[in-house]
């Protein structure tokens, strides 16, 4: 569920090939494209709840984390879209809640963890989801990796990356 929430969160982000909206610009004027690629993003979001709610041992503790994954990427998409200086709080509500803490969280849960766990889950996915960001912003600039280095080098690079 997590992982359809979050092709949903991005999806009008350009990773590796055309944002959505750019996508439908290709068949309707620009307006329709981008509440098209909006309309995509709700589905993603239904779809990843759908899922989620078809899990086992999912109970409402579950939901309220899975919601407030949700709403921290809107509120950090937000923030990434209008720039705000806040880069860090940017970070922490856009990419470590769906990428690491979001996820630790909902296992956690469904796990029964007590507060003290969450707690300590929670302190581990902070600077993890922040290294994540900016080993991702860092390897993106430029688009270095696929325009000029050559496939292994790429390869190696991958390599660190999973280890940051």
């Amino acid at each position: 569920a997590p992982r359809i929430h979050r092709v949903g969160a991005v999806g009008h982000e350009r990773r590796g090939g055309p944002a959505v909206h750019v996508m439908y610009r290709n068949r309707y004027e620009q307006y329709m494209a981008n509440s098209l690629a909006v309309l995509a993003g709700d589905l993603a979001s239904a779809y990843s709840l759908e899922l989620l709610m078809s899990s086992a041992g999912v109970n409402t503790d579950v939901l309220r984390v899975f919601l407030q994954i949700q709403k921290e990427v809107f509120f950090g998409q937000h923030l990434d879209i209008t720039q705000n200086a806040e880069v860090s709080r940017m970070h922490d509500l856009k990419t470590t809640s769906y990428t690491v803490r979001g996820p630790l969280l909902l296992g956690a849960t469904l796990a029964g963890a007590d507060a003290a766990q969450i707690e300590a889950l929670t302190a581990y996915a902070n600077p993890l989801g922040e290294a994540f960001q900016l080993a991702d912003e860092v390897l993106d600039v430029g688009q270095f990796r696929r325009l000029v280095m050559k496939s292994a080098d790429r390869k190696r690079l991958s390599l660190c990356r999973i280890r940051v």
